[in-house]
C-alpha cells in the first residue's frame, strides 16, 4: 500500500490531528464490544483487524499471515498491515478505531511516533477454560484446544 510522506522538520515528525484508537488484548475479553461502544460514543468508524487478518490469510497467502500462529507472533507479522491501515485513515483525515489481538503495546509504541494514537488493552483474569469455550464462535480457534492448552496459551499471553 502506498502512502504519502509525512511533513517533517529535521528529526521531528508532525503528528496528525486525527485520532486513531487502538484496542488490543487477549481473545474473548471485550475488545469488539468496547470498539463498538467507542464507535457510537465518538461517532467514528471502526475496523476489526480479525477481518483484515482473515482476508490476508485466505486471499494473499504470500503475506505470511497465518491464523494458527501463536499470540506472540501475530502482532509482529501483522504490524506492516496495521501501519498501512493507519496511514490510510490518516490520509482520509478520519478519526478511526482499530481493534484486535494483533494490536500490541510494541505496535502502539512504534506508531505513536508518527500518529495521534490512543490505545487501551483488555484482558481477563478469572475465566476458566470452559467459560472461554462458551464465548467462542463457530470458527474460533479456542474451540479446538484442550483445557490444558488454553491454560498454556493464557500463560504465554500474560507473560508478554
Amino acid at each position: 500500500m502506498g502512502h504519502s510522506k509525512r511533513a517533517s522538520h529535521g528529526s521531528f515528525k508532525m503528528k496528525a490531528k486525527y485520532s486513531i484508537y487502538l484496542v488490543g488484548g487477549a481473545p474473548r475479553c471485550g475488545k469488539s464490544s468496547f470498539a463498538r461502544y467507542l464507535m457510537k460514543e465518538k461517532q467514528i468508524s471502526y475496523t476489526s483487524t480479525d477481518i483484515v487478518r482473515c482476508l490476508l490469510e485466505s486471499r494473499i497467502p504470500e503475506s505470511g499471515i497465518n491464523g494458527s500462529d501463536g499470540w506472540e507472533i501475530k502482532p509482529k507479522k501483522f504490524y506492516p498491515y496495521l501501519r498501512d491501515l493507519i496511514y490510510l485513515y490518516d490520509d482520509l483525515k478520519l478519526d478511526h478505531c482499530l481493534e484486535g489481538e494483533v494490536v500490541s503495546p510494541e505496535s502502539v509504541r512504534r506508531l505513536g511516533n508518527d500518529f495521534n494514537i490512543r490505545a487501551c488493552f483488555f484482558g481477563c483474569t478469572s475465566l476458566k477454560p470452559f467459560e472461554l469455550r462458551k464465548r467462542a464462535g463457530s470458527n474460533d480457534w479456542i474451540s479446538t484446544l484442550t483445557d490444558s492448552e488454553i491454560i498454556e496459551e493464557a500463560k504465554l499471553i500474560s507473560s508478554q
